[in-house]
C-alpha cells in the first residue's frame, strides 16, 4: 500500500496551535499494450499540391491490459485517524488524487511541412 499523509502523532494528546495540510499529490499507474508514434516530413519542392498518407493499424489479440491502485491512504495521523482533541488547529486533505488508466492502444501520427 502507498500511505501520504501527515503520521507519528501521538493520537492521546491531539495537536494544538498547528494548522496541518495533506493536498496536492497524486498516486498513478498507468499500462499501455500498443504505442507508436510515426511522422511524415513532406519537403514540397516546387509543387503546388503535395498529399501524403499514413497509415497505422495496430491490434490487441489474447492480451489483458490492466492497471491499478491498491491499498492507498490518505490523510493526517497515527495511521491517518487522530482521534485525540486538538484545540486552535486546522486540518487540510485536499486536492489530491488517485487513478488508474489502462489503454490497449495508443497512436501519434505527426504531418509537418518541409518548407
Amino acid at each position: 500500500g502507498v500511505g501520504i499523509g501527515i503520521d507519528g502523532l501521538n493520537a492521546t494528546t491531539g495537536v494544538d496551535d498547528s494548522a496541518l495540510n495533506v493536498q496536492g499529490n497524486q498516486v498513478l499507474a498507468s499500462a499501455v499494450g500498443n504505442d507508436a508514434v510515426n511522422s511524415l516530413v513532406l519537403n514540397t519542392g516546387t509543387f503546388q499540391h503535395p498529399s501524403a498518407t499514413v497509415a497505422n493499424l495496430q491490434a490487441n489479440s489474447g492480451s489483458s491490459i490492466s492497471a491499478s491502485v491498491d491499498g492507498v491512504a490518505v490523510g493526517i495521523g497515527g495511521v491517518y485517524t487522530l482521534a485525540a482533541t486538538s484545540s486552535n488547529s486546522s486540518f487540510t486533505v485536499q486536492g489530491n488524487s488517485i487513478g488508474a488508466s489502462a489503454v490497449g492502444n495508443s497512436a501519434v501520427n505527426k504531418l509537418t511541412s518541409g518548407n
